[in-house]
């Protein structure tokens, strides 16, 4: 810190009264569910993050557990809670809108948003406020520039495996971040952060109490994001973050220079690595192997660095989506000039926004669907599913991590990978031996029953449906040549008994859920007839 500033010590202007008429404390409860056991009762955690009022009793909120959310609640002054109802989330920021629930009701006063900040500044003195314990806290820091990097799940700071799947799902959105130091201990994600003059610069992210170093989203990207909205008015999580869906690299050194005949005045073209598996219908003319040599007319710098007049110099993909600090609209159309096979060409392509429901292998899935079937317990397969699976020391199938990072797009029946998670322990010498026969520390593909191939859950609980009803065996063919056969001439009779005997032993109420028609974002729980 600079001599004689303590922590505490804020400035004048921008008093903790302003501070508490424009935002007020919003407690938000969301779901947290095994996805290796979604069948098991979800648990429900709270967390309280600064509301930003943008007027009209609308609050921007950082929560990246929103796609998650139960509910939330706002804390009005006299310790009045009203109900909020979500506007918009936005998964690639990690922040939500979201609007009071109470007619007429009004904040005292609007927060106001940064004017002519400097965002490149490094010495720049700010101050970060945020809530504890329902009570007020405030800490100096100081700027420290712009740097970029992607956030995943709230969290910035991917490895290059991270990286590599969220690519395959189109959500490797590489974002310009405001880095700040020395806030002391007690600042946390979702502080907002100002400048001496209380006015909003941004939003934290990230903080390292022991490096006492942060990382906070920019207000010009904020406030941006919060009109597209009103302009727009897009489904509730319909990302709105548009990028060109590709990955970039550095093409090499001077025998790849030569080989691609760049020029001298070609100073940093980036190679274009991978087009995300959800982006390729909008990126059909931006190709895997492109050189890219020029970005709207401006070509980057020796290191592949581009300059924004709000955020200064950031690789490319930072600023791809970006003008003057701020997001563009879906459907932007950039001009590029690239090198395809040698040769220099000028095209046109319009930025869409990511979808993570699009990958045949997504991200994750809010509410996981499942179905239990005569002990056999499967799931749909995500990213998330098999990294709580490394957490927590298991195992997968080599087949199941190389599925998660190819690329793959979901068709229009939602096409997904299904695995036997486990199977269910009973009583029964059958069950015992299968058990050992399956090594059931680990799951495995499902590829077929009774010959048909498995395109998703849904798809599977029909045909089981429709086998009982026919009154034929139900014959799994699992991945490494595993058969498993459950019985189902007798029109489900027996099954349903070990339906029972799973219900009563392991004490799960429902055997199938989000399973709805329909539904990309699985229901709740549901009964399914026969069982």
């Amino acid at each position: 810190s600079l001599p004689g500033l303590s922590h505490d010590e804020s400035a004048r202007a921008g008093s903790a009264d302003d501070f508490e008429a424009s935002t007020r404390p919003v407690r938000t409860a969301y779901r947290q569910q095994s996805l290796r056991a979604p069948w098991r009762a979800a648990r429900v955690d709270s967390a309280v993050r600064t509301g930003l009022h943008l007027g009209e009793g609308r609050l921007l909120v950082y929560a990246p557990f929103m796609d998650r959310a139960v509910g939330s609640v706002v804390r009005l002054p006299g310790d009045l809670e009203l109900s909020l109802n979500l506007v918009h989330y936005e998964a690639a920021l990690g922040v939500a809108l979201l609007q009071i629930n109470g007619g007429e009701r009004r904040l005292p006063r609007k927060i106001r948003w940064e004017h002519g900040f400097d965002y490149t500044d490094t010495g720049a003195q700010l101050t970060i406020r945020g809530y504890r314990n329902g009570r007020l806290t405030r800490r100096t820091a100081f700027s420290s520039g712009m740097r970029s990097d992607v956030l995943i799940a709230g969290q910035v700071g991917a490895s290059s495996a991270d990286r590599d799947r969220l690519a395959a799902a189109g959500m490797d959105r590489e974002l310009p971040l405001l880095q700040f130091h020395d806030g002391g201990p007690g600042v946390a994600p979702g502080d907002t952060v100002y400048t001496a003059a209380g006015q909003i610069v941004g939003i934290v992210v990230r903080y390292n109490a022991s490096e006492e170093s942060g990382l906070a989203l920019p207000a010009a990207l904020l406030q941006s994001y919060a009109g597209l909205v009103d302009r727009l008015k897009p489904d509730a999580n319909r990302s709105l973050v548009i990028d060109p869906g590709v990955q970039l690299v550095d093409p090499g050194g001077a025998a790849a220079r030569r080989h691609y005949g760049l020029a001298e005045s070609d100073s940093g073209p980036r190679l274009v690595s991978r087009v995300a598996a959800t982006r390729v219908r909008a990126n059909e003319r931006l190709l895997r192997g492109d050189l890219i040599l020029k970005w709207n007319g401006k070509g980057p710098d020796a290191a592949g660095r581009l300059s924004d007049s709000r955020y200064g110099s950031l690789p490319m993909a930072a600023l791809a989506g970006l003008a003057a600090g701020r997001l563009q609209p879906p459907g932007t159309t950039v001009r590029l000039e690239v090198l395809r096979e040698r040769e220099r060409r000028r095209i046109q392509i319009q930025l869409r926004a990511g979808d993570a429901t699009g990958a045949i292998v997504p991200v994750d899935f809010p509410r996981p669907a499942y179905l239990i079937s005569g002990g056999l317990a499967f799931v749909e397969l995500s990213k998330a599913y098999l990294a709580e699976r490394a957490g927590d020391g298991a195992t997968a199938a080599p087949r199941l991590d190389y599925l998660a990072t190819t690329v793959g797009v979901a068709g229009p029946e939602r096409t997904r990978y299904v695995v036997l998670e486990r199977v269910l322990p009973l009583p029964d010498a059958e069950n015992r031996a299968l058990r050992a026969d399956l090594r059931t520390d680990r799951p495995l593909l499902l590829q077929s029953l009774n010959g048909i191939a498995i395109r998703n859950l849904r798809h599977l609980q029909a045909l089981i449906r429709t086998a009982l009803r026919e009154k034929r065996d139900l014959v799994f063919n699992l991945e490494e040549g595993h058969l498993i056969v459950l019985p189902g001439k007798d029109g489900g009779a027996a099954l349903q008994a070990l339906d029972r005997a799973v219900r009563a032993r392991h004490g799960i109420a429902f055997l199938e859920g989000g399973l709805s028609a329909g539904s990309d974002h699985p229901s709740e729980p549901r009964k399914s007839a026969g069982k």
